[in-house]
């Protein structure tokens, strides 16, 4: 039995990298494998690269209104 976490992992690319109707044909068969909601599994799989800390993303700082002084 995988975890979750491994399911993402092994799934991710492939359904970023896949055609519209392709990525339907993917999150049916995780929807049969894992039990776990569809719209879930969409949402997790189209940003996961973001939220392992991929070099996804626009180069946007954290706290871009933030100023520090160092006395």
């Amino acid at each position: 039995m995988y975890s979750r976490q491994e399911i993402y992992r092994t799934s991710w690319r492939e359904y970023q990298r896949a055609a519209k109707q392709e990525r339907g044909a993917i999150l049916d068969r995780l929807v049969l494998t894992t039990g776990i909601n569809r719209d879930y599994l969409a949402t997790t799989l189209r940003n996961y690269q973001a939220q392992t800390g991929g070099k996804a993303g626009r180069g946007i700082a954290k706290h871009p209104g933030l100023i520090v002084f160092r006395s």
